[in-house]
């Protein structure tokens, strides 16, 4: 499932209730969108999760409810991304855990919150 390139993007609400995603879920350049609280039902991701180049993703809330990735998670280039918090429940990760260039105001750890 790629959402991307879509800069009047505001929300994934017309997702529907999906709980498994079967391959990659990415999320990139959807400036208008402030955060992912259309995936609150999403528990798998079969393949990698990218979030990327989001001018506006202010969190991760709305992935409260994923409990794995099968491949890696990519987290970049979100501008004003402050916390990872919306992960919490994340138990499983099958590869690589990526988060780089986040919050230009605070490159440190990707200039996000650990909570």
């Amino acid at each position: 499932l790629s959402l991307g390139s879509n800069r009047a993007l505001q929300s994934l609400a017309m997702l529907g209730p999906i709980e498994k995603i079967h391959g990659d879920l990415t999320v990139s350049e959807c400036n208008a969108l402030e955060n992912l609280s259309g995936l609150k039902t999403v528990k798998f991701v079969g393949g990698h999760l990218i979030i990327s180049s989001n001018d506006h993703l202010f969190n991760l809330n709305g992935l409260e409810g994923l409990m794995g990735i099968e491949e890696d998670l990519l987290v970049q280039g979100n501008r004003v991304l402050r916390s990872l918090e919306g992960l919490i429940n994340l138990g499983y990760l099958g590869e690589s855990l990526i988060i780089d260039s986040n919050n230009e105001d605070n490159n440190d750890r990707g200039g996000v919150t650990e909570h």
